[in-house]
């Protein structure tokens, strides 16, 4: 397996020959995009290359192994690697390839995690949204990161804490941020959507619902200090800071049909 090697390729044009990139210009926020259809808004790029190929910007050489590819966001590129201990979140300058933060947030997969004959590391790319960063491990440890710092906000164990199951070559997913919530699959009967910073004044702000897909269809119900989700006989309603489910039952759901959603 070959150690990733991030490069940044400088575009030789002689609209941007001396312009640099700003915040916002072209942000890449998740995996295959901004809408996760592989279209660049990106404008006035070459049509052929010089014949040596574009100048190289920068380069890094310490993002560790893996199949995560690069997420921009604000001036900083964001990726996922991993060495002989841990998996790992990196921010980097996209102006000069400098490290901002790495932070370790699961151990490191091995062979008898799951299949490794195409090499280790994590395949999924991290989704940047507000001043979080949403990453999910090789081997399913899911966490929010502060965008600014690095810091770990929570995580969770799919597998463990959440009946999932590792897929033979790895979690490869990316999480998909949809409004408040943060949806990714553990295996098995389960996914998960998650929830996110809802606004800064709310006391609770975070939380982890789980809905197996024996109970589909179901309906699912928001508020400030929790995430829930019911059916005619059945709730699973979680702590917005640890994801441990508070209680079962029906009766007990607080809510109105308008914030419901199918």
């Amino acid at each position: 397996m070959k150690y990733l090697l991030l490069v940044l390729l400088l575009t030789i044009s002689s609209q941007f020959h001396s312009a640099r990139m700003h915040a916002g210009d072209a942000d890449w926020p998740q995996w295959r995009g901004p809408n996760r259809d592989g279209h660049s808004p990106a404008k006035n790029l070459l049509r052929t290359w010089p014949e040596q190929g574009p100048k190289i910007k920068w380069s890094f050489a310490d993002a560790g192994i893996g199949y995560s590819t690069i997420t921009v966001v604000d001036d900083c590129v964001y990726t996922l690697g991993s060495n002989d201990n841990a998996c790992f979140a990196l921010c980097l300058n996209l102006q000069d390839g400098s490290l901002k933060w790495k932070t370790d947030f699961s151990r490191a997969g091995n062979r008898e995690d799951y299949n490794q004959g195409w090499g280790g590391g994590p395949r999924s790319t991290p989704t940047v949204n507000q001043n979080q960063v949403f990453v999910l491990s090789d081997i399913g440890v899911l966490a929010s990161l502060d965008k600014e710092t690095g810091n770990i906000q929570w995580k969770t164990d799919i597998t463990k804490d959440h009946g999932g199951r590792i897929p033979t070559w790895g979690y490869s997913e990316s999480p998909l941020v949809d409004g408040n919530r943060v949806v990714v699959t553990p295996g098995g009967e389960n996914f998960c959507p998650l929830g996110r910073v809802t606004s800064p004044t709310a006391k609770h702000t975070m939380g982890l619902v789980l809905i197996t897909l024996e109970q589909m269809p179901s309906r699912w119900a928001e508020s400030d200090c929790d995430l829930s989700s019911i059916r005619d006989d059945w709730m699973n309603q979680c702590h917005p800071h640890t994801g441990h489910a508070c209680h079962h039952d029906i009766s007990q759901f607080v809510g109105s049909p308008d914030r419901f959603w199918t």
